[in-house]
């Protein structure tokens, strides 16, 4: 098997643990994953590299785990390029998903709220100059500073 992309691996991590703190302080966020059902895990990955993070929820807090294992939702990006211009905020994951540069198994409806989720999340992990072009201007209810500093020195894994 290939190598991981790098870039992208930091990418995911930083996503992830940015919606797993999100789930706790922003309204909307916490909303869509107080809709998913427990023990409900999404996995985001590149193809053909696989899973990068598992989100699953669980006792009704969202964490981050290891790869592997049965996941409930699959989001899968076809290469690591259109990955990187998602994740970077180049273009939108809608837009992706459009272009059919991404794969997703499992519920779609479910996939919708974790697109709302993402979106939310990068409002607040990038800033404003890279997303007005394709994400609306939102009320912040955490500091993004606060929320980086979590992200990097929390534990956020179960």
């Amino acid at each position: 098997m290939a190598k991981k992309d790098f870039l992208c691996n930091v990418i995911f991590k930083v996503l992830s643990r940015g919606i797993v703190v999100l789930a706790q302080k922003d309204s909307i966020i916490k909303a869509e994953i107080d809709a998913l059902p427990d023990n409900f895990a999404v996995s985001l990955g590149v193809l053909p590299y696989g899973n990068y993070v598992v989100l699953r929820k669980s006792e009704g807090r969202l964490f981050t785990e290891k790869s592997g294992g049965k996941v409930d939702l699959a989001v899968s990006f076809k290469n690591a390029k259109s990955a990187k211009k998602v994740m970077l905020a180049r273009s939108s994951i809608a837009e992706s998903y459009c272009r059919h540069d991404l794969l997703v198994t499992g519920d779609i409806s479910i996939a919708m709220g974790l697109v709302r989720a993402i979106n939310r999340a990068e409002k607040y992990l990038f800033p404003h100059f890279m997303t007005k072009r394709f994400l609306s201007k939102i009320k912040k209810e955490y500091c993004s500073l606060a929320l980086y500093l979590r992200i990097f020195f929390t534990k956020l894994s179960k």
